[in-house]
């Protein structure tokens, strides 16, 4: 409101005369949300169904989230159908890290238990596809706390080439 006036009841008289006077210019085709007041609903007709290329950006952007968007779901229907058993994940991903399954499902705040309970989180939530909700209950954190510890743990297992490659290696086999 302050593009309009300093003071609140100047802005508002003058923004209502400028919405006034925008509803007198009628429909603009470039400001519609829609293609079809432009090309008479040819565009209904052609669209891909990929979306509003205005927003979404061009068509090759659109094709490669989408790519990654389908490989990771492949991926997880994968590894759910090879039944990826999280009492195993736990005890790999404890011997690795050098910590137990207790430490990891307990509250301590050492730091490497810490470090293989956010590894933990990340596995579970972005690789096997479990929901914050399960995770939240089992390790007792609160869903914020379950996605921060995912985010750390997805950094820590990208620095350590060694851990993202076994880890890589136990969920493919």
């Amino acid at each position: 409101m302050s593009y309009f006036g300093a003071r609140e009841a100047v802005a508002k008289r003058r923004y209502r005369q400028f919405v006034f006077e925008g509803i007198g210019l009628g429909k603009r085709g470039e400001l519609s949300t829609g293609r079809e007041s432009r090309d008479g609903g040819k565009a209904r007709e052609e669209r891909s169904g990929r979306g509003e290329s205005r927003i979404l950006g061009g068509g090759s952007f659109i094709e490669e989230v989408l790519s990654g968007a389908e490989r990771i779901v492949r991926e997880r229907v994968q590894l759910r159908r090879r039944g990826v058993d999280v009492e195993g994940l736990l005890e790999f991903i404890g011997k690795e890290m050098g910590v137990t399954r207790e430490e990891i499902l307990g509250g301590g705040r050492r730091r490497e238990i810490s470090q293989a309970r956010s590894v933990f989180c990340y596995v579970c939530l972005r690789r096997v596809g479990l929901t914050g909700r399960q995770l939240s209950e089992a390790l007792q954190m609160s869903p914020g706390g379950i996605h921060s510890a995912s985010v750390r743990g997805e950094a820590f297992v990208r620095e350590n080439g060694d851990l993202e490659k076994s880890l890589t290696s136990y969920l493919n086999n």
